[in-house]
């Protein structure tokens, strides 16, 4: 006899929360000691009976939905996603649809609500009149557009810091290549400067040479040649001698007329 799933409501505001309860487990087909802790509230030894069971019985489907309830109701929901997973693979259509449920509400507690909504589907068309998968199933599809819509928001927030840290990097590589820019125009300013200094150096030390007297290009005389010149000096001043007496004047005495 399959028990209604039960699902409780806390209000609280305005906000609703719903918290999911798997389905009972299998009375009459899991082990009976499993069983018995599971109703007691033993979710961690029911566990592990389960556990035991299923190394006995590994392609019964019941014993591993059993199992998903047991880790379900200890918070151990990726270990009930696997146990649900595998019990949805029953020929029994009422356990496969419990199972998708309850597969649905494990996804749910994980917060993958996209596949929480699969789950939901999937036990939905197992079983259309299941009021309880209806309601989790619009309550996934609700969760998921917020998730959907945050993550939007993540991503347009986190477009916008990448945006202004590519601003501030472009800010910085303009002002680099701009002080790049006025370095190179200061080097170059001063090697015009320098050369422009040298240049007129040049020129001023070109202007007090040509200030300065020439040396004599004149190849130096040997001694032959100054010989001649002495000759040649000499029979010019023989010759200026002798002209000079032709011309001088005889002296005489000058009387007093008294």
């Amino acid at each position: 006899m399959k028990l209604p799933i039960k699902l409780k409501y806390i209000i609280t505001s305005s906000i609703t929360v719903i918290l999911f309860l798997p389905s009972l487990s299998y009375a009459s087909l899991s082990p009976r000691k499993g069983n018995k802790l599971y109703k007691e509230g033993k979710y961690a030894e029911a566990a592990e009976e389960y556990r035991k069971a299923s190394i006995d019985n590994p392609n019964d489907p019941k014993i591993y939905y059993n199992l998903g309830n047991a880790e379900y109701q200890i918070g151990s929901y990726d270990k009930a996603l696997q146990d649900y997973s595998r019990s949805a693979a029953s020929d029994d259509i009422k356990a496969k649809q419990r199972s998708f449920y309850n597969l649905g509400n494990s996804l749910f507690k994980a917060r993958k609500y996209d596949k929480a909504v699969e789950a939901y589907t999937k036990s939905l068309q197992l079983d259309p009149d299941d009021l309880d998968a209806k309601y989790n199933l619009e309550l996934s599809l609700k969760k998921l557009k917020e998730q959907q819509k945050q993550k939007q928001q993540k991503n347009n927030k986190q477009n916008q810091n990448n945006k202004k840290n590519q601003q501030k990097q472009d800010n910085r590589n303009n002002k680099q290549q701009n002080n790049q820019q006025e370095q190179k125009q200061k080097n170059q300013q001063k090697s015009q400067e320098k050369q422009q200094s040298e240049k007129q150096k040049q020129q001023e030390n070109k202007q007090k040479q040509n200030a300065q007297p020439r040396q004599s290009d004149k190849k130096k005389m040997s001694k032959e040649d100054a010989l001649r010149i002495l000759n040649a000096l000499q029979g010019d001043e023989k010759k200026v001698q002798k002209q000079l007496r032709r011309f001088k004047v005889k002296s005489r005495k000058v009387s007093k007329d008294w």
